[in-house]
């Protein structure tokens, strides 16, 4: 009898299902190559004076990138730190760097290429000693 009621439920509400074969890919992007042409270098200040020293990214002292990846790849360009610590190598004083500024364009070119420009503030306080500064910050390029 189960039997019986089993074939008829199969005979009048037959199962409906489908199957659709979809497409599946990748893109593999070349590695983003990153050089630097030129450091962020601020003009030379007074010591004993507190003063902002500011350089744009259109200034001829912003630091400058040179990008090469995949053509037309959207990219995202950043500096990690919200702000750095310059020391003097002769006297241990230090200089605050912030405000970083980037200028670069969205995606690389048709030739898989970019240039990004680094300006940013420098702190001088009126106690900072007569030196040469130097520190480093960290520029994150990411495809998106």
């Amino acid at each position: 009898m189960f039997t019986l009621i089993f074939i008829i439920c199969l005979l009048t509400n037959p199962a409906v299902a489908t199957d659709q074969p979809f497409m599946v890919g990748i893109r593999l992007l070349k590695p983003i190559i990153t050089t630097q042409v030129r450091p962020l270098d601020f003009p030379d200040a007074e010591a004993g004076i507190g003063q902002n020293l500011v350089v744009n990214p259109t200034s001829e002292k912003a630091a400058v990138f040179e990008l090469t990846g995949s053509r037309n790849s959207v990219i995202n360009s950043s500096v990690l730190e919200n702000s750095i610590t310059l020391t003097s190598s002769s006297n241990n004083s230090t200089v605050t760097i912030d405000g970083f500024k980037v200028t670069a364009p969205s995606a690389m070119n048709d030739q898989g290429k970019a240039t990004i420009k680094i300006g940013g503030t420098a702190h001088v306080e009126a106690a900072d000693m007569d030196g040469d500064y130097s520190g480093s910050a960290t520029l994150r390029v990411v495809y998106l």
